[in-house]
């Protein structure tokens, strides 16, 4: 499905998505120390190639985008500037990527929902 939103082909099957998603999730787990220096939770939207690695990502809340560097997502992927990213071919899936304060814990969701 082509989304009119980023402009790209994006995943939506749900077998694609469980595929991907533990991929992601190693490598923001292997990337996070859990011991959070924030007070809010961080909200991004993580966009990922098939393989599971980090295209690009965009703080969706302020906090996210003061503690951004405290985050593995900045050595795993770009930032969206100002909205625009990169134009790419291939398809990718958007994912809702949530580090919680003051635990620690990541949540990692597909953007749209677990839709049918």
């Amino acid at each position: 499905m082509t989304s009119p939103v980023s402009g790209i082909t994006e995943i939506t099957e749900i077998d694609k998505l469980e595929k991907i998603l533990p991929k992601l999730q190693t490598q923001i787990n292997q990337g996070w120390p859990g011991t959070p220096a924030f007070t809010e939770d961080l909200i991004f939207k993580v966009r990922v190639k098939q393989d599971g690695s980090v295209v690009d990502y965009s703080p969706e809340n302020d906090a996210a985008a003061r503690y951004v560097q405290e985050t593995p997502l900045v050595k795993l992927g770009k930032p969206i500037a100002d909205g625009n990213s990169a134009p790419t071919q291939e398809p990718l899936a958007l994912y809702k990527v949530v580090f919680n304060a003051p635990n620690g814990a990541v949540e990692i969701s597909p953007w749209r929902g677990w839709q049918n």
